[in-house]
């Protein structure tokens, strides 16, 4: 799952859309007040204004509008109006974090409905008293409000109300760790839900269940419950609440340890909330995503998804959770040791979080910077961090991380040997850990202070606290600090003397020691699954794409033939019936001319009249003649185009240069079109190379290289051969089934002749097989021909039986040519004689030494010095090959190579 450009950019644009639509809403809801005639009208828009200010989480300009809705009320003097002005201008202010000022105007909304018994006002007035002082950390008269609230449904017949009430209730116990108040509540709202047949109703809270069982540990159950709501949206294509409730599950699956389930979920809400777009809830995944790559120490993984979040909170202009993703960012390059970079991440989160100035946040940054000086050795700059850290949390009042500062600052004094500080800061966090109920935190404290007794002879000290902080640990099942605390009571009972004791101590800790080894071992299992089963799905995604890209150049292929066979069929129809339509006007011609010569043997008299007439016809002719140069001339430029076409589907210079690194290729058609081909590709590392030629040359032979050239691709690249034998079988068998040759008398032997090479570079090899003809290796100065088989690839008379496969060693500086006959078989020279093979090979010999592309240039100037004034037999074609040391070729697509 990466993010691109474009995707960031629609989602911005999305909400910038979404923004603007606000924005006409309310400019249409602001001209409507202007032409508004009473004030009951102006003010009710005032309060939709309110609304739509705060969906769009412009809090200010929301209280502003309730403010002047609020005005307009009183002056109409409607109670009704009022408290309900009240209770929106209350929510304004709560949306933007000034609970008091919620407070008071719920406080007056609340007097004006009960002292005139506006029932459903004062329902939603409690209610939302509730939420304020739930979010004021109030709990007790948060219950005591939603409770009122539930009372007066129920005395009042407001049913529709009761369940969202009982709601409210379970949350706010479930937010105080009641679970059984809390469960009590939820069942009794979705049995309300249930009886309505509100499935929305019922999904909310199975949720809420789930998040209840959850936090007790009881993760089947959460599972379960999610389950249930899932299930509730996904038929009613609720797409939203589906990722919102795969996501919670994600993060029940990761507590539950159940690392690929809770990728599973996670992945499954990051494609829907991709999909709908919805920017903030993505990031949010993302940054799970990360943490369970971070808690499986694929660190890699967790930058990537980190970076991602971060790349959206960037459009966002989110200051907030983008330092939120630098200090995670820094968090896992601390824990991979990177310091310097984990450095500069916690230092980007601190400058953000100067910016917005929230000084928790600011507090937690200097802590994290205090950890990572520590680790770098700068002992002095840490102690200056944690103390900045303990400042801003003091003033915070925040007494859980003042308490888990000082505990750092003790451990810190350690590393300076000073022992008296370190313990003076662990009794201070130990002090403030009681005060806060911060259980875990006292027994990690009592572990630090026990060692410092023991070490001061205090044993009985020491193992009064140590057997505290056990009591903690059993109550919490945390086998982490229960294992900390065995091996160090272990140690003080080592030190009484105590060794039986010591003994079961230690025995103790080895088991919780293989426990905790196991959840790690757990946790490398789950990261070899996630890993295994993410490339098995990379895969399965490539296949599928190399599938399509196969076909689509198959597709391709066939048409440019179909294209090319169609324009020759064209103009060698229209050449033809140029022709004839030209002969028969020049027959008809002579027969008017015979004619016209028998009068004239008769006729002496009319000589001169007749003499007129030839005139005539010669010039009739003469025009014709023109006409038929000009036919020439356009057949002549089709062809000509056909041989750009053909040269178009060879392989480009960087397709060559990368399937034979160090080679040449001479290539001289007879004609403008070529009945010699070349085709190259590369699977699975070797190059495979075929010299063809095709009976014929000229526009003939040009046909048979094309039809070559497909069905070579089709048969490399169904990868259903082992070596060159069986390419060259399977295209004789698909050259004969496209020529129609059954082997009888009449029919055409049409067909070619091959040399075909596979070429693996690194194993110093090269497989060949040949029709005809053979391959030359030249090695340490001597010429070496492996002989092909005399047999085409075409219908062969005496009996064709499978071509003969060669496997031959190669060695560094070896040369291997493959060629058509066209080059020895060239007439010239000062007795007009064949050049001959011979010749031909003692002329590679003596230019063997020379760099490749110089060898060709010896060769094309030989070849026309030889030919001189005789005209070129055949189409020529040679093809070079140097093997060097380590050489190999480039992964190209193998359909991308081969010549169409």
């Amino acid at each position: 799952m990466r993010f691109t450009k474009k995707v960031t950019q629609t989602i911005i644009l999305i909400l910038c859309i979404c923004t603007f639509s606000h924005a006409q809403s309310i400019e249409s809801l602001q001209k409507q007040i202007k032409d508004s005639s009473s004030d009951t009208e102006s003010l009710r828009l005032y309060n939709k204004i309110g609304v739509a200010y705060r969906d769009i989480n412009y809090h200010s300009k929301a209280i502003q509008a309730h403010n002047q809705a609020l005005i307009l009320a009183k002056q109409g003097n409607d109670s009704s109006t009022i408290a309900s002005t009240l209770s929106l201008l209350g929510t304004a202010y709560l949306r933007n974090m000034q609970t008091e000022e919620a407070e008071g105007n719920y406080l007056k909304a609340l007097s004006i409905a009960k002292n005139n018994n506006i029932y459903s006002e004062e329902i939603n007035t409690l209610n939302s008293l509730g939420l304020c002082y739930k979010q004021m950390g109030k709990h007790t008269q948060a219950l005591k409000y939603h409770k009122q609230a539930l009372e007066l449904i129920k005395t009042n017949n407001q049913t529709e109300k009761q369940a969202a009430t009982l709601n409210h209730i379970a949350n706010l116990y479930l937010s105080m760790n009641q679970h059984n108040n809390a469960l009590n509540y939820y069942n009794e709202a979705l049995d309300f839900y249930a009886s309505e047949n509100d499935s929305i109703g019922m999904a909310d809270i199975y949720r809420n269940l789930g998040i209840s069982y959850r936090n007790q540990g009881k993760y089947t159950d959460a599972v379960a419950q999610i389950d249930n709501a899932i299930q509730i949206v996904h038929s009613r294509n609720m797409e939203a609440k589906m990722a919102d409730y795969h996501h919670l599950l994600g993060g029940i699956y990761w507590q539950s340890k159940a690392y690929k389930d809770a990728l599973d979920n996670y992945l499954i809400a990051l494609e829907i909330r991709e999909r709908l777009n919805l920017a903030i809830p993505m990031a949010s995944t993302l940054n799970n995503i990360g943490l369970i790559y971070k808690d499986l120490n694929n660190y890699e993984m967790a930058i990537n998804y980190y970076k991602q979040s971060l790349g959206i909170y960037k459009k966002l202009n989110d200051i907030k959770l983008m330092a939120h993703i630098y200090n995670l960012l820094g968090s896992v390059n601390w824990q991979m040791k990177n310091f310097d970079q984990a450095l500069d991440y916690y230092l980007e989160a601190l400058a953000l979080r100067e910016q917005i100035n929230d000084p928790k946040l600011m507090a937690a940054s200097y802590n994290n910077l205090g950890l990572v000086y520590r680790s770098m050795g700068d002992l002095e700059t840490s102690k200056e961090n944690y103390e900045t850290a303990l400042n801003l949390y003091q003033k915070a009042n925040d007494k859980t991380n003042v308490a888990a500062v000082y505990h750092k600052l003790g451990s810190l004094y350690l590393s300076f040997d000073d022992v008296a500080k370190a313990e003076i800061e662990y009794k201070k966090a130990l002090a403030l850990r009681e005060e806060a109920k911060d259980k875990l935190g006292k027994a990690s404290t009592l572990v630090a202070l026990g060692k410092i007794e023991l070490n001061q002879s205090n044993t009985a000290k020491a193992t009064e606290m140590y057997n505290e902080a056990l009591d903690i640990a059993l109550a919490y099942d945390n086998i982490n600090l229960e294992a900390s605390v065995r091996n160090a009571i272990a140690a003080a009972y080592a030190k009484l003397g105590k060794y039986d004791e010591a003994y079961e101590q230690l025995q103790k800790y080895n088991s919780l020691r293989s426990k905790i080894l196991n959840s790690e071992s757990i946790k490398k299992i789950a990261d070899m699954q996630i890993r295994y089963e993410m490339e098995k799905k990379e895969r399965a995604l490539q296949e599928q794409k190399l599938t399509i890209f196969k076909q689509q150049e198959r597709n391709k292929n066939q048409l440019n033939l179909i294209y090319f066979i169609l324009a020759i069929v064209l103009v060698t129809s229209y050449f033809l019936f140029s022709i004839a339509r030209k002969n028969k006007l020049i027959k008809k011609s002579n027969l008017q001319l015979a004619a016209q010569n028998t009068e004239i043997l008769e006729q002496k008299e009319e000589i001169m009249a007749q003499r007129d007439a030839i005139e005539v016809q010669k010039n009739e002719i003469e025009k014709q003649h023109d006409i038929l140069e000009v036919q020439k001339k356009k057949i002549t430029d089709s062809i000509s185009y056909a041989a750009r076409i053909q040269q178009a589907v060879m392989p480009p210079e960087e397709q060559k240069n990368s399937v034979i690194p160090n080679h040449f290729i001479l290539f001289k058609p007879k004609d403008i079109v070529s009945g010699d081909f070349y085709w190259m590709t590369e699977i699975d590392g070797k190059s495979i190379v075929a010299t063809v030629d095709c009976t014929g040359h000229g526009v003939p032979g040009a046909f048979m290289s094309m039809l070559g050239t497909s069905l070579l691709t089709e048969i490399v690249n169904s990868r259903q051969w082992n070596d060159a034998a069986d390419i060259l079988n399977e295209l004789r068998t698909k050259v004969k089934k496209a020529l129609h040759q059954t082997g009888s008398k009449n029919e055409a032997r049409d067909g070619m002749d091959c040399t075909l090479c596979i070429i693996d570079y690194k194993a110093m090899q090269v497989d060949f097989a040949g029709a005809y003809n053979p391959l030359y290796i030249i090695r340490q100065g001597e010429l070496i021909e492996q002989k092909s088989d005399r047999m085409p690839i075409g219908v062969y008379a005496r009996g064709e039986k499978p071509f003969t496969n060669h496997n031959i060693q190669l060695q560094t500086d070896d040369l291997m040519y493959t060629f058509s006959d066209g080059y020895h078989d060239q007439f010239g020279g000062e007795k007009g004689r064949k050049l001959l093979a011979k010749n031909f090979k003692q002329l590679l010999l003596d230019n063997s030494h020379l760099p490749m592309e110089n060898q060709k240039e010896v060769l094309d100037s030989h070849f026309e010095n030889w030919r001189g004034n005789y005209n070129q037999l055949d189409d020529v074609l040679v093809i070079g090959v140097k093997v060097c040391v380590n050489q190999t070729v480039s992964n190209v697509v193998p359909e991308l190579e081969s010549v169409n």
